[in-house]
């Protein structure tokens, strides 16, 4: 039995350590997805990592707002908040 436990322990041991440890969280890559979208739609670059960085050139003390318009029927404008919540308007707002 001990020789069976040893089997099964390494075993188990051998599946866990096979995983990745994943190096970034869920937000970390939304927000390299929507950096990369930002990127080829806005500034016409392409989806490699963008010159620009967020955390450290834009203005400190005022919140990122991303307006994102969505074409479908009569249209809605789209606004990620930076908490990631997601609204949405017929009517554009400045907020």
């Amino acid at each position: 039995t001990l020789l069976a436990v040893i089997v099964l322990w390494t075993s188990l041991w051998g599946i866990v350590s096979s995983y990745p440890i994943p190096s970034r969280t869920n937000a970390t890559l939304l927000e390299k997805k929507w950096e990369t979208l930002f990127s080829r739609s806005y500034l016409g670059i392409t989806g490699g990592k963008s010159e620009l960085n967020w955390e450290s050139d834009y203005l400190q003390g005022i919140k990122r707002v991303r307006r994102l318009y969505c074409n479908v029927g009569i249209g809605f404008h789209l606004q990620v908040l930076p908490d990631g919540r997601i609204s949405g308007e017929h009517n554009e707002n400045q907020y």
